[in-house]
Protein backbone atom coordinates (compact mmCIF):
# COMPACT_ATOMS: atom_id res chain seq x y z
CA UNK A 1 0.00 0.00 0.00
CA UNK A 2 1.39 3.92 -0.68
CA UNK A 3 1.60 6.50 1.97
CA UNK A 4 1.31 9.54 0.53
CA UNK A 5 3.87 11.39 2.12
CA UNK A 6 6.18 14.51 2.03
CA UNK A 7 9.51 16.44 4.28
CA UNK A 8 8.31 19.24 6.16
CA UNK A 9 9.09 21.77 8.96
CA UNK A 10 7.01 22.21 11.68
CA UNK A 11 5.72 25.37 13.13
CA UNK A 12 5.49 25.98 16.62
CA UNK A 13 2.46 26.00 18.39
CA UNK A 14 2.63 29.43 19.95
CA UNK A 15 3.59 31.04 16.80
CA UNK A 16 0.41 28.70 14.73
CA UNK A 17 -1.27 30.54 17.92
CA UNK A 18 0.17 33.69 16.89
CA UNK A 19 -1.07 32.79 13.37
CA UNK A 20 -4.69 31.97 14.51
CA UNK A 21 -5.09 34.97 16.46
CA UNK A 22 -3.63 37.68 14.12
CA UNK A 23 -3.93 36.71 10.40
CA UNK A 24 -7.03 34.25 10.60
CA UNK A 25 -9.43 36.80 11.78
CA UNK A 26 -8.64 38.41 8.26
CA UNK A 27 -9.08 35.01 6.33
CA UNK A 28 -12.18 33.77 8.29
CA UNK A 29 -15.00 36.55 6.65
CA UNK A 30 -13.63 34.65 3.22
CA UNK A 31 -14.33 30.83 4.43
CA UNK A 32 -16.62 30.49 1.65
CA UNK A 33 -14.82 31.45 -0.72
CA UNK A 34 -11.43 29.55 0.95
CA UNK A 35 -10.51 26.74 1.94
CA UNK A 36 -8.69 27.74 5.01
CA UNK A 37 -5.67 25.62 6.36
CA UNK A 38 -6.76 24.38 9.70
CA UNK A 39 -4.24 25.84 12.54
CA UNK A 40 -2.59 22.36 13.42
CA UNK A 41 -1.75 21.71 9.83
CA UNK A 42 0.09 24.93 9.59
CA UNK A 43 3.81 23.73 8.33
CA UNK A 44 6.17 23.89 5.44
CA UNK A 45 6.50 21.85 2.77
CA UNK A 46 10.61 20.76 1.84
CA UNK A 47 9.85 18.28 -0.49
CA UNK A 48 6.65 16.52 -1.64
CA UNK A 49 7.30 12.89 -1.92
CA UNK A 50 3.77 11.71 -3.34
CA UNK A 51 2.52 8.11 -3.01
CA UNK A 52 5.41 6.00 -1.00
CA UNK A 53 5.64 2.30 -0.60
CA UNK A 54 4.50 1.71 2.96
CA UNK A 55 7.38 -1.19 3.02
CA UNK A 56 9.92 1.30 1.40
CA UNK A 57 9.66 3.82 4.03
CA UNK A 58 12.42 2.67 6.45
CA UNK A 59 14.96 2.47 3.46
CA UNK A 60 13.33 6.30 2.86
CA UNK A 61 14.00 7.19 6.28
CA UNK A 62 17.68 6.11 6.28
CA UNK A 63 18.58 7.08 2.59
CA UNK A 64 17.72 10.48 3.90
CA UNK A 65 19.75 9.96 7.18
CA UNK A 66 22.15 12.77 6.42
CA UNK A 67 19.31 15.74 7.14
CA UNK A 68 19.74 14.52 10.87
CA UNK A 69 23.27 16.03 10.45
CA UNK A 70 22.31 19.28 9.04
CA UNK A 71 22.52 22.43 12.09
CA UNK A 72 19.69 24.18 13.63
CA UNK A 73 18.33 27.45 11.86
CA UNK A 74 15.84 29.88 12.00
CA UNK A 75 12.91 30.95 10.21
CA UNK A 76 11.37 33.98 10.04
CA UNK A 77 7.75 34.61 8.79
CA UNK A 78 6.86 37.72 7.18
CA UNK A 79 5.30 38.65 4.28
CA UNK A 80 1.89 37.24 2.83
CA UNK A 81 1.16 36.51 -0.91
CA UNK A 82 -0.45 34.24 -3.61
CA UNK A 83 -0.03 31.94 -6.25
CA UNK A 84 -1.04 31.66 -9.20
CA UNK A 85 -4.52 32.84 -7.57
CA UNK A 86 -5.04 29.84 -5.82
CA UNK A 87 -2.35 29.57 -3.25
CA UNK A 88 -2.74 32.63 -0.52
CA UNK A 89 0.76 32.08 1.65
CA UNK A 90 2.91 33.19 4.27
CA UNK A 91 6.01 33.78 3.33
CA UNK A 92 9.65 34.15 4.66
CA UNK A 93 12.31 36.29 5.26
CA UNK A 94 15.19 34.13 7.17
CA UNK A 95 15.71 30.45 6.18
CA UNK A 96 14.98 30.39 2.63
CA UNK A 97 18.75 29.52 1.96
CA UNK A 98 18.19 26.66 4.55
CA UNK A 99 14.67 25.35 3.28
CA UNK A 100 16.28 25.16 -0.62
CA UNK A 101 19.48 23.61 0.78
CA UNK A 102 17.78 20.47 2.66
CA UNK A 103 15.70 20.15 -0.59
CA UNK A 104 18.96 19.69 -2.63
CA UNK A 105 19.91 17.10 -0.20
CA UNK A 106 16.40 15.58 -0.33
CA UNK A 107 17.14 15.74 -4.37
CA UNK A 108 20.56 14.14 -4.47
CA UNK A 109 19.58 11.40 -1.86
CA UNK A 110 16.46 9.89 -3.73
CA UNK A 111 17.55 11.05 -7.18
CA UNK A 112 14.41 12.55 -7.47
CA UNK A 113 13.36 15.33 -10.17
CA UNK A 114 14.71 18.66 -9.21
CA UNK A 115 11.86 21.13 -8.09
CA UNK A 116 12.25 24.44 -6.26
CA UNK A 117 11.05 24.60 -2.75
CA UNK A 118 9.33 28.40 -2.33
CA UNK A 119 9.62 28.63 1.50
CA UNK A 120 5.93 29.47 2.35
CA UNK A 121 2.97 28.81 4.66
CA UNK A 122 -0.06 27.56 2.70
CA UNK A 123 -2.55 29.45 4.52
CA UNK A 124 -5.48 29.46 2.41
CA UNK A 125 -6.36 27.94 -0.84
CA UNK A 126 -8.85 29.75 -3.09
CA UNK A 127 -12.43 28.32 -4.41
CA UNK A 128 -13.57 31.70 -5.88
CA UNK A 129 -12.07 35.10 -5.51
CA UNK A 130 -10.75 37.02 -8.11
CA UNK A 131 -6.90 37.80 -8.45
CA UNK A 132 -7.70 41.60 -7.29
CA UNK A 133 -9.47 40.30 -4.34
CA UNK A 134 -6.74 37.66 -3.52
CA UNK A 135 -3.93 40.50 -3.45
CA UNK A 136 -6.20 43.06 -1.33
CA UNK A 137 -6.47 39.89 1.38
CA UNK A 138 -2.55 39.55 1.05
CA UNK A 139 -2.35 43.49 1.03
CA UNK A 140 -4.54 43.62 4.17
CA UNK A 141 -2.66 40.62 6.28
CA UNK A 142 0.70 42.47 5.27
CA UNK A 143 -0.52 45.76 6.68
CA UNK A 144 -0.36 43.86 10.42
CA UNK A 145 3.20 44.02 9.89
CA UNK A 146 3.24 40.26 11.50
CA UNK A 147 6.82 38.55 11.37
CA UNK A 148 7.37 35.65 14.36
CA UNK A 149 10.93 34.21 14.11
CA UNK A 150 11.56 30.64 15.37
CA UNK A 151 14.32 27.87 15.84
CA UNK A 152 14.31 24.72 13.45
CA UNK A 153 15.40 21.79 15.31
CA UNK A 154 13.44 18.66 13.41
CA UNK A 155 12.85 17.72 10.12
CA UNK A 156 9.96 15.85 9.95
CA UNK A 157 8.36 13.05 7.68
CA UNK A 158 4.88 13.62 7.42
CA UNK A 159 2.24 11.57 5.72
CA UNK A 160 -0.91 13.14 4.23
CA UNK A 161 -4.10 11.28 4.56
CA UNK A 162 -6.73 13.02 2.38
CA UNK A 163 -10.36 13.35 4.10
CA UNK A 164 -13.68 14.80 3.38
CA UNK A 165 -12.78 17.67 6.29
CA UNK A 166 -9.39 18.53 5.05
CA UNK A 167 -6.19 16.78 5.25
CA UNK A 168 -5.14 14.91 8.67
CA UNK A 169 -0.92 14.71 8.79
CA UNK A 170 0.78 12.12 10.78
CA UNK A 171 4.21 12.34 11.71
CA UNK A 172 6.15 9.12 10.53
CA UNK A 173 9.56 9.88 11.62
CA UNK A 174 11.71 13.13 12.51
CA UNK A 175 15.25 13.70 12.50
CA UNK A 176 16.84 15.95 14.79
CA UNK A 177 19.10 18.43 13.63
CA UNK A 178 22.54 19.37 15.20
CA UNK A 179 22.45 22.34 17.56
Amino acid sequence: MKKRLFIAVLIPAVIQKKIQETIFPIVVPFKEELKIVARENLHFTVRFLGGWPEEKIPELVETLKPLSREKVFEIQLEKAGFFKNRVLWLGIQQGKIELQEKNQMIIQCLHVKPEESKGHVTLARNKTLSTKQLKELAEKINGLSFQETFLVQEIVLLESQLKPDGPVYKKVFEWKLVS
